[in-house]
């Protein structure tokens, strides 16, 4: 073996290797949302730093707008009106990260001189409030932690697990009387008056 070929598969396996992982880094950072109780100044060093990861080892897919465009769109949702009226006035610029993130930490300074300990309150009561809301929903094993166990829902008519009283086909379900194919089960006879 020639020192060209073996500095080639060298090469072919490092650039690979760092490839992926540049991959990676791009999904986290395109997922990587600023939480409601998140501290937004701790959360934007950390997105620099992926950034930062994501160009060291490679990175060409994510240029420095689409970087900021991702800044703005991942700000937690009590920032929606600030973002629409930031995108307003920075209509038809180019997008520059530092500049984006230099005006987040300058509206985050703003919100948080304004009432330190109430703003603290509001965030937390917001992210408690917005984590109950995802328990409570019906969708709430699509986007569960990775280490909780899914819970199969619980039917409000009959009590059974597997299903919502929308599909329930026993007396007083949103199905009643239809039941599934095959199925060798005790029918319920249906109530009087319905037909």
């Amino acid at each position: 073996m020639t020192t060209a070929v073996a500095w080639s598969r060298l090469y072919n396996y490092f650039s690979t290797a760092s490839s992926r992982e540049s991959g990676t880094i791009f999904r986290q950072i395109s997922t990587y949302e600023c939480a409601e109780d998140m501290d937004v100044d701790q959360w934007l060093i950390d997105m620099r730093k992926l950034y930062s990861r994501y160009k060291a080892h490679g990175g060409t897919n994510m240029p420095d707008t689409l970087f900021a465009e991702n800044l703005l769109l991942l700000l937690p949702e009590s920032w929606t009106h600030w973002c629409g009226t930031y995108e307003q006035t920075t209509k038809g610029k180019t997008l520059n990260s530092e500049i984006v993130i230099s005006d987040i930490r300058t509206e985050w300074g703003r919100l948080s001189r304004r009432r330190p300990s109430a703003l603290a309150s509001v965030f937390t009561a917001r992210a408690a409030a917005e984590r109950k809301r995802k328990a409570d929903s019906s969708f709430a094993n699509s986007a569960r932690p990775i280490n909780r166990p899914r819970v199969p829902p619980k039917c409000t008519n009959c009590g059974k697990l597997g299903h919502f009283v929308q599909a329930c086909w026993g007396v007083g379900g949103g199905a009643e009387g239809q039941y599934p194919q095959g199925y060798k089960g005790r029918r319920d006879l249906p109530r009087a008056g319905s037909v």
